[in-house]
């Protein structure tokens, strides 16, 4: 599809403090002044003219007007998410519950949100989210990207979403209870019977460098954790399903099932990984949940190939959303940024058809 951004043609011109001037015969000053509520800059029938003129011209006072005058835009920047689709080319609901949650709290406040495109959102930029158009920053981003550090020391507002270490001082915070994700999914394949559990983790267990999301480092930990209090830890059953889309996800498969005891029950970092799993399970003969029970995290749509409805951890976006911007807010009301840090609870399991007690149980 050619790049029609590049080639559109503005056809709305807005009105200007000057068109009305023209309109009404009067300095661009005097118009300036009565419209920013100077009503004592003109006469009464100079005021008339300049009314009727701004409503012949559709006349509003433009975003940097206002804020010229107030030092404020009321405007959010989010540089997140906005549409994914998942291997099979189907909408996630991530993006879009975000963007709601947050949309609804922005209203709230009477705020509006700006979206960053990809271009700026993935760039090394940080120049771009200080061009004076936004009050403060909602941001997804990874531990070694240098703009946050950057942003901060210029006095920009920001929060980072799905982060609840490694935040760089000065800016605040909205994540999930991950501690909460991880028992949600264990204690429920554990009152099926299911005592060898593995889980497939988004990264590497090693807790390197290599961490994008702290998400799934997290997620990781707490199931080890978990592992350990119910006497059921074995570091085999910990392994790497590559990245956030999996990648990996056949290496971690292969070196479950070369195991000679190897699982009943996967907990998986996320759906994605959990539907792979499956996938290349099914491949080997191993039916879900026939042999191995299945949860994933994030509640998204049924997987159109393997057609089943997965058990899942229901991350409540909406509120991170709303989280985010709440302490946004904060940080921007002045409020001490270590007490804009959210960790937003997790309390929803949506059980399915990819779990089933424990054979023989």
């Amino acid at each position: 599809m050619p790049n029609l951004s590049a080639h559109y043609e503005k056809r709305f011109q807005k009105a200007t403090v000057r068109d009305v001037a023209r309109r009404a015969g009067v300095a661009a000053s005097t118009v300036s002044k009565y419209m920013s509520g100077k009503r004592e800059a003109c006469s009464p029938a100079t005021a008339e003219r300049i009314v009727r003129a701004v409503e012949e011209l559709g006349y509003t006072p433009s975003a940097n007007e206002r804020s010229h005058r107030t030092k404020e835009t009321r405007v959010i920047g989010m540089a997140v998410l906005f549409a994914r689709t998942n291997d099979q080319g189907e909408p996630e609901r991530r993006p879009e519950r975000l963007w709601s949650g947050t949309a609804l709290e922005a209203e709230e406040h009477d705020l509006l949100l700006l979206h960053y495109p990809v271009s700026i959102r993935r760039g090394s930029d940080h120049l771009k989210f200080l061009d004076g158009r936004v009050d403060g920053l909602i941001m997804v981003t990874g531990l070694d990207d240098p703009r946050p550090p950057k942003l901060i020391a210029a006095g920009m507002p920001l929060v980072v979403l799905d982060q609840n270490r490694g935040l760089w001082n000065g800016c605040g915070g909205a994540f999930a209870d991950e501690r909460e994700t991880s028992r949600l999914a264990l204690d429920h394949l554990w009152m099926l019977g299911h005592r060898r559990i593995a889980h497939v983790a988004a990264g590497s267990p090693a807790m390197g460098q290599d961490w994008i999301f702290t998400a799934g480092q997290w997620r990781m930990e707490c199931a080890r954790d978990w592992m350990l209090d119910h006497g059921v830890y074995d570091p085999r059953l910990i392994v790497s399903g590559g990245d956030w889309a999996g990648t990996g996800i056949a290496g971690a498969i292969d070196a479950l099932w070369s195991l000679s005891d190897p699982p009943t029950a996967l907990f998986c970092s996320n759906d994605d990984i959990a539907w792979k799993s499956i996938a290349l399970l099914r491949q080997r003969g191993v039916e879900t949940p026939r042999d191995v029970s299945v949860v994933g995290v994030d509640h998204m749509r049924r997987d159109s190939v393997n057609q089943i409805m997965l058990t899942t951890v229901d991350i409540p976006v909406e509120e991170l959303g709303r989280a985010a911007l709440r302490n946004l807010i904060g940080i921007m009301a002045g409020k001490p940024f270590e007490e804009c840090r959210e960790c937003v609870p997790v309390t929803k399991l949506h059980v399915e058809v990819s779990t089933a007690p424990l054979a023989g149980r």
